[in-house]
Protein backbone atom coordinates (compact mmCIF):
# COMPACT_ATOMS: atom_id res chain seq x y z
CA UNK A 1 0.00 0.00 0.00
CA UNK A 2 1.02 3.36 -0.69
CA UNK A 3 1.23 5.80 1.81
CA UNK A 4 1.01 9.73 1.31
CA UNK A 5 0.32 13.01 3.92
CA UNK A 6 -2.76 13.79 1.78
CA UNK A 7 -4.54 11.00 2.49
CA UNK A 8 -5.09 12.33 6.06
CA UNK A 9 -5.32 15.81 5.10
CA UNK A 10 -7.97 15.04 1.96
CA UNK A 11 -9.59 12.95 5.24
CA UNK A 12 -9.82 15.79 7.35
CA UNK A 13 -10.75 18.12 4.70
CA UNK A 14 -13.92 15.67 3.75
CA UNK A 15 -15.19 15.24 7.10
CA UNK A 16 -15.14 19.60 7.69
CA UNK A 17 -16.50 19.75 4.23
CA UNK A 18 -19.42 17.42 5.58
CA UNK A 19 -19.59 19.25 9.06
CA UNK A 20 -20.00 22.46 7.11
CA UNK A 21 -22.81 21.17 4.56
CA UNK A 22 -24.88 20.08 7.82
CA UNK A 23 -24.48 23.54 9.50
CA UNK A 24 -25.35 25.07 5.45
CA UNK A 25 -28.18 23.19 5.43
CA UNK A 26 -29.76 23.54 8.95
CA UNK A 27 -29.13 27.31 8.58
CA UNK A 28 -31.00 27.51 5.39
CA UNK A 29 -34.01 25.49 7.25
CA UNK A 30 -33.98 28.28 9.72
CA UNK A 31 -33.84 30.88 6.75
CA UNK A 32 -36.80 29.56 5.09
CA UNK A 33 -38.45 28.97 8.31
CA UNK A 34 -38.49 32.67 8.76
CA UNK A 35 -41.24 32.57 5.43
CA UNK A 36 -39.82 36.41 4.19
CA UNK A 37 -38.79 36.80 0.54
CA UNK A 38 -35.78 39.39 1.51
CA UNK A 39 -34.32 39.09 4.85
CA UNK A 40 -30.90 41.29 6.24
CA UNK A 41 -28.23 40.52 8.61
CA UNK A 42 -25.90 42.58 9.81
CA UNK A 43 -23.24 42.37 6.65
CA UNK A 44 -25.11 40.59 4.35
CA UNK A 45 -28.75 40.54 2.97
CA UNK A 46 -30.52 37.23 1.15
CA UNK A 47 -33.22 37.04 -0.87
CA UNK A 48 -35.50 33.55 -1.32
CA UNK A 49 -37.16 32.50 -4.17
CA UNK A 50 -38.97 29.58 -5.30
CA UNK A 51 -38.43 27.77 -8.79
CA UNK A 52 -39.76 24.88 -10.31
CA UNK A 53 -37.38 22.02 -12.21
CA UNK A 54 -38.30 19.10 -14.15
CA UNK A 55 -36.19 16.16 -14.97
CA UNK A 56 -36.47 13.64 -17.19
CA UNK A 57 -38.02 10.26 -15.43
CA UNK A 58 -35.83 7.80 -16.95
CA UNK A 59 -37.08 5.00 -15.57
CA UNK A 60 -40.75 5.29 -17.73
CA UNK A 61 -39.02 5.93 -20.58
CA UNK A 62 -36.82 3.12 -20.45
CA UNK A 63 -40.34 1.44 -20.61
CA UNK A 64 -40.84 2.67 -23.46
CA UNK A 65 -37.70 2.08 -25.14
CA UNK A 66 -36.26 -1.24 -26.62
CA UNK A 67 -32.95 -2.39 -25.07
CA UNK A 68 -31.13 -1.22 -28.34
CA UNK A 69 -32.83 1.57 -28.08
CA UNK A 70 -31.26 2.37 -24.74
CA UNK A 71 -28.20 1.08 -25.77
CA UNK A 72 -27.77 3.94 -28.53
CA UNK A 73 -28.95 6.23 -26.00
CA UNK A 74 -26.75 4.98 -23.41
CA UNK A 75 -23.18 7.35 -22.82
CA UNK A 76 -20.73 6.13 -20.42
CA UNK A 77 -18.84 8.82 -18.22
CA UNK A 78 -15.56 8.14 -15.87
CA UNK A 79 -15.58 9.40 -12.34
CA UNK A 80 -13.18 8.60 -9.30
CA UNK A 81 -14.26 7.58 -6.13
CA UNK A 82 -12.37 8.47 -3.04
CA UNK A 83 -13.90 6.00 0.02
CA UNK A 84 -11.68 7.12 3.27
CA UNK A 85 -11.37 4.57 6.32
CA UNK A 86 -10.01 5.25 9.44
CA UNK A 87 -7.04 2.71 10.37
CA UNK A 88 -6.55 1.17 13.32
CA UNK A 89 -7.67 2.99 16.65
CA UNK A 90 -8.11 6.11 14.69
CA UNK A 91 -11.07 8.34 14.83
CA UNK A 92 -12.07 11.12 12.64
CA UNK A 93 -13.23 14.39 13.65
CA UNK A 94 -14.38 17.27 11.91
Amino acid sequence: MTTSKFVDQYAVAAAQLKAAQKSVDDLKAKILAIGETEIAGDKFALKVSTYETSRLDTAMVKGWLTEAQIAEATKTSTANRITVAARANQRLAA
